[in-house]
């Protein structure tokens, strides 16, 4: 159950991204790690990783409710939410394989 739960907030969470250009200065230096957070215009998935790819980058892989729990706050932190308090980020989990079995294209290993 706690599983499917994790799938859940993922495909919640691939339903929605704002993502901007992206350059080297644009990226901030928040837990523990190098993160872009931008809201320019709304892309696609493809578009995203493709974008973050083409910049050495990768979207985010968010491997247990701890690290979402985190991914969260660090959003919160760098004041990146919308304005009505959203979560709206593209992952690196997707279903495009077959439809309901989520994987991360960054690593090939399934979403738990």
């Amino acid at each position: 159950m706690e599983t499917k739960r994790l799938a859940n907030w993922v495909a919640i969470l691939l339903s929605f991204l704002a993502i901007g250009l992206i350059s080297t200065h644009d990226t901030s230096e928040l837990c523990h790690g190098k993160y872009y957070f931008g809201n320019t215009f709304k892309i696609n998935w493809y578009k995203a990783t493709h974008y973050c790819r083409s910049r050495g980058m990768f979207l985010v892989s968010i491997n247990n409710h701890a690290q979402l729990n985190d991914v969260i706050k660090c959003i919160q932190k760098s004041g990146h939410m919308n304005l009505n308090n959203d979560l709206d980020m593209w992952t690196s989990g997707n279903d495009l394989g077959e439809e309901g079995q989520f994987f991360f294209s960054s690593t090939g290993e399934r979403v738990t």
